[in-house]
């Protein structure tokens, strides 16, 4: 009599795929509530953007810059106008913010 022995099955697990992605940049959002409205700013890698500029009732929108460098935007009413600058310095993020009434008594 003739033996054979079982048939040897060897597994082999493929190798783990690795994906490399360009990961973007990690940006941070702020939100900054003035008089005349409210700003939402996205910044990182040295630039900041402006994400949204909502007006309160009574006043108008105007951006004079919008990012990357700097951002300007200014809210006036009636009687009231709000501006906040903002640009990004050594990494931080930098804004000033003006509130001016402009009462006619």
């Amino acid at each position: 009599t003739t033996t054979t022995a079982p048939p040897v099955t060897t597994t082999t697990a493929a190798p783990p795929t690795t994906t490399t992605t360009t990961a973007a940049p990690q940006l941070e959002y702020s939100t900054w509530d003035l008089i005349g409205g409210t700003v939402v700013l996205s910044f990182g890698n040295g630039e900041v953007r402006v994400v949204s500029a909502v007006p309160r009732p009574g006043f108008s929108y105007d951006a004079e810059h919008t990012g990357p460098v700097e951002v300007e935007v200014k809210f006036v009413g009636n009687d009231h106008k709000s501006k906040l600058e903002a640009h990004v310095d050594g990494g931080e993020l930098r804004v000033d913010k003006e509130e001016e009434s402009h009462d006619d008594d």
